[in-house]
């Protein structure tokens, strides 16, 4: 009772932590910004005219907006500026400061710098926010934070969240401001750095097929749950569509064919931008299925059949797809009907699985996880729905839209499927992060399975995932405990009812003289 108790108390005292990284060329102003930031957050702060150049690492930690920040300042001297790449993989953000005054320099050593240290293109850095300050402009000579981010031609060659801050850090200009922005968008990176991944279930939907023991072939020893070096060798290295891709290393990049990379290299749409409320989101339909098709190509090692994509997209299985508008032609592009859309996520879901229609395996690893998820119906009256197929296109990858989708499916199908009591899906192995995301949306692991998957011959083990409706966090949920108390509230309740009124009776009796 004791840990519980605890346990509760840090969890509800503790704070997130977030890392962010400030960098940039020597005198650009880096340590002072990070000296105010903790004289405005705590009171102290090294005086602007003590600070010494920086060599190596300074290390800050500030309470804001609810987070401790815990921010990195690298040295920005030529010799130092290998050591940034150090903290890249760590970080939840980075900060770029310049010197807005000096325009010689941020054309040449500034330019060089950011692109010396990757700070644009570094696969570590992908979906960190980056905030750009504009330093210095308390001086007269200071260029506008607009002319420094033509100068450094950054805006084109970012494909994260990105703003331009015009600040001073002397005068304690603009600081609070760009550290609010950061952090609120490393929170969105945290949240959604699982993202990006993909799940699929095997190409036959019949998860009775699934279930049956898949001998692996000759030469092959069955895998267990810990495979040490085989697991090294069979997860993914090749770049598409992500390192934490479900397809193995084995295998060649298929070819991109899908129409939404043809439109984003021809210009006629710009997603690196696009946020989740610019996206529509619809059910897949007839017109769309070979899009699909070339789309399940490029995300799954697996191949599916005819008849997975026609229930995909007439309607016989839940889908929903997240889709871009694009416009026709520049000549219609006001025309309200000028606009088409291309889709960049889909997520498929199979409905109405019961014990008559379902593996029973299914139900008992269901059960045996949860066993109060059949306490107030036979398991014949509870149904249950399977995620069949889930994924995005390279380009969106990183910005919550895996996430969306499923969320957006979870309450679609329990608001068409109201006996719906859990969605289930199988999850290879090593795809830890995709196993971290399902985690994270309230997925439990309720199974595992040795060679689960044959992908070219090759046995691949996977879990089973379930999410509850409602999820199930606690075993005794806070109206079950309350009603435990209910017999005691109305004892003691009974109790001081009695003693009032024994109190009172003599009194009411007594008649004055």
């Amino acid at each position: 009772m004791f840990s519980l108790i605890t346990g509760f108390y840090r969890w509800l005292t503790e704070r997130e932590e977030r890392r962010l990284i400030i960098v940039g060329v020597d005198n650009a102003g880096k340590t002072t910004t990070l000296e105010q930031l903790k004289r405005n957050n705590t009171g102290k702060g090294m005086d602007p005219d003590r600070i010494p150049p920086t060599v190596g690492l300074n290390v800050g930690r500030i309470t804001m907006d609810g987070v401790d920040a815990v921010f990195w300042d690298v040295g920005g001297q030529i010799a130092l500026r290998d050591l940034w790449s150090s903290y890249y993989e760590e970080c939840n953000g980075i900060i770029f400061v310049v010197d807005s005054s000096d325009e010689k320099r941020l054309r040449a050593d500034v330019t060089t710098a950011l692109n010396q240290a990757i700070v644009l293109s570094d696969r570590r850095l992908a979906g960190k926010p980056l905030a750009l300050l504009c330093n210095k402009n308390d001086l007269p000579n200071a260029l506008p934070a607009s002319e420094v981010e033509d100068i450094l031609d950054i805006t084109e060659r970012v494909d994260r969240p990105m703003k331009v801050f015009s600040v001073s850090a002397l005068k304690n200009e603009g600081i609070d401001e760009a550290m609010h922005w950061v952090l609120r968008e490393a929170r969105k990176y945290v949240n959604n750095k699982n993202e990006g991944v993909y799940m699929f279930a095997p190409p036959m939907v019949d998860t009775k097929a699934m279930y049956r023991e898949r001998p692996p072939e000759e030469g092959h020893q069955r895998h267990h749950h810990h495979r040490d070096h085989q697991q090294e060798k069979e997860e993914p290295e090749r770049g598409a569509p992500s390192s934490s891709s479900a397809i193995p290393s084995t295998f060649d990049k298929p070819p991109l064919t899908a129409r939404v990379h043809h439109l984003v290299q021809s210009g006629k749409i710009n997603i690196s931008r696009m946020r989740i409320d610019d996206l529509i989101f619809r059910q897949l339909k007839p017109d769309d299925y070979d899009e699909v098709e070339q789309l399940h190509n490029e995300w799954f090692p697996v191949h599916y059949d005819q008849g997975f994509f026609k229930a995909a997209t007439n309607g016989d299985c839940y889908s929903l797809a997240a889709a871009a508008g694009v416009s026709r032609g520049p000549t219609e592009s006001t025309s309200p009907t000028s606009e088409e859309d291309v889709i960049l996520g889909i997520i498929t879901v199979s409905t109405g699985r019961t014990a008559e229609t379902e593996d029973p395996e299914v139900f008992l690893e269901v059960m045996r996880h949860n066993p109060d998820f059949f306490s107030t119906m036979r398991s014949r009256e509870q149904s249950l729905a399977y995620m069949l197929t889930l994924g995005t296109v390279d380009e969106v990858r990183g910005r919550g839209l895996a996430s969306e989708l499923v969320l957006r499916a979870l309450e679609d199908v329990k608001q068409h499927h109201p006996d719906c009591g859990a969605m289930f899906l199988h999850v290879i192995d090593y795809n830890k992060t995709a196993i971290r995301m399902y985690e994270k949306l309230g997925f439990q692991c309720v199974g595992f399975h040795e060679a689960f998957y044959t992908i070219e011959g090759d046995p691949y083990n996977a879990y089973t995932y379930a999410y509850y409706y409602p999820p199930t966090v606690l075993p005794i949920s806070v109206f079950t405990g309350l009603s435990w108390f209910k017999p005691l509230f109305s004892t003691v309740r009974t109790s001081f009812r009695n003693f009032v009124t024994s109190d009172e009776e003599p009194r009411s009796k007594h008649t004055p003289d």
